[in-house]
């Protein structure tokens, strides 16, 4: 899990945030 949001900056700064909050709410979906 601490990868994937060391990953997800260098997404935010590709400009890739929408991909980012879709797979945090998938996250947190299929998490409960």
């Amino acid at each position: 899990m601490e990868r994937y949001f060391r990953d997800a900056r260098f997404m935010m700064i590709g400009g890739a945030t929408s991909e980012i909050m879709r797979y945090i709410i998938q996250r947190e979906v299929y998490g409960k």
